[in-house]
This record gives C-alpha cells, structure tokens and sequence, in this order.
C-alpha cells in the first residue's frame, strides 16, 4: 500500500479505513484487526504520525472500532515482526532495521514493555539513527555494523535474553559486515546469538497478536462454520 502524502489526521483516517475495507467487505468474517505501528509513543498513548512539518499523535484503536465495531489490536511494528519470526512463546529479541532501528523482547511467554527505540540510543555522540543515517550517505556501512553489534550485545545482557532476530530492509549490508557484527556482539556478550530473517514488514505479525488478544471472537467465528 503506497500512501500518499497525508496532510491531516482526516484524511489519514479516511486513507487507512478505506484500505481496511477494501480488504474486509464482511466486517462478521473477522474476529478482530491488528494493527503494526512504526514509530514512537506521545504522552497521551497516541502513535506519533508525520504529518507536514511535525509529528501527530494518533490513536487507530479508536478511530477503527468506531468504523468497524471490531475489537482492535495496535502493537509497536517490532513486536509485530518478533510475532512474525516467533509465533511460539519463547525468550528471543527482535531487531527491525530499515527507516528506523526498533526493538521488541519476548521473556517468560510475554511480550515486554520497552519504553525505547533501540534508534534513540546513544553509540558516541551520536544517536544509532544518526549513524545509520550517515552511513547510509556515505554508502559504508562498518561503523553502524559495529554500533548495531556492540547495542545489541549490551540489550541482551540487560535484558537477560541471548538470542536476537535482525529483520527488516536495513540489513541487506549485513551479508558483506557479519565479522564486524558478530565481533561487537560478542564482545559485548559472548553468549549472545543471533539469526537475520527475511521479514520486511509486520502485518502477519499483527494479525497473529490481534488472535491470541481476542481468542474468544475467532471461537465464535468457527463454531458459526466461517473462516
């Protein structure tokens, strides 16, 4: 879906509910919708959109269920794509790497609360993005392969969870950087594994996450005979 440039939160509504219906024509067929979102939270719990010159925030659980009358799931884009690799409960980070770098964990059969960006961390002076950023100006990728190693190395010790997916579209230089990569990963833990997947975008994931939180709703659906 190759959107347009938004200009207001109405039209954005209008953009994304006439996408969504144009794939759903029978709203009772669905037990839900899940949603991935990319991008950071506001204050208020609302996904911050660009829109123009700044950011807005957003809030698709409300404008959906009002359009649809369905139960809606909106989950941070990593964590969708960690759905999409792991849909089996198991302790695994994802790391999703394109525009931005995000970050999902999933500990103890439960997805964890991670109030950052993995993007937003410092490496230097710098801020991960900015590194990225740059690299990708100057088309040599070692200093964020390094970075990328040596923060994500650092997570897992944190978190206590050694094996870590990279997905997304930013990582197409790590086939020619796995020596950098994997000497900074394991120099900042030599315990640490990792595997890069194919994933690109998260919506699998969403619509799995949107299952298992409304159970209940895709029961009814089978024991009424739909799909």
């Amino acid at each position: 879906w190759a959107e347009e440039p938004i200009e207001s939160e109405a039209e954005l509504v209008r953009s994304v509910c006439d996408k969504i219906a144009s794939m759903l024509p029978n709203s009772e067929n669905c037990c839900g919708i899940g949603v991935a979102m990319e991008g950071r939270r506001a204050a208020d719990g609302g996904w911050l959109y660009p829109m123009k010159h700044c950011c807005v925030p957003i809030f698709p659980e409300e404008f959906l269920a009002r359009e649809f009358g369905l139960p809606i799931s909106v989950r941070h884009d990593p964590e969708c794509v960690l759905y999409s690799v792991a849909p089996h409960p198991a302790d695994r980070i994802a790391v999703r790497v394109d525009k931005w770098i995000g970050v999902a964990a999933m500990k103890n059969e439960k997805m964890l609360d991670l109030p950052l960006e993995l993007g937003w961390v410092l490496y230097g002076e710098r801020k991960l993005q900015g590194v990225l950023r740059d690299c990708a100006i100057k088309g040599d990728h070692r200093e964020i392969a390094e970075a990328l190693g040596r923060s994500v190395g650092n997570l897992t010790l944190l978190l206590g969870i050694d094996n870590c997916f990279l997905a997304g579209e930013g990582i197409e230089w790590l086939e020619d950087l796995t020596e950098i990569f994997e000497a900074a990963l394991q120099k900042a833990n030599p315990n640490a594994t990792y595997k890069t997947c194919a994933i690109t975008d998260a919506s699998d994931g969403a619509a799995r996450l949107a299952m298992a939180e409304y159970p209940l709703q895709g029961q009814i659906l089978a024991n009424n005979g739909r799909n």
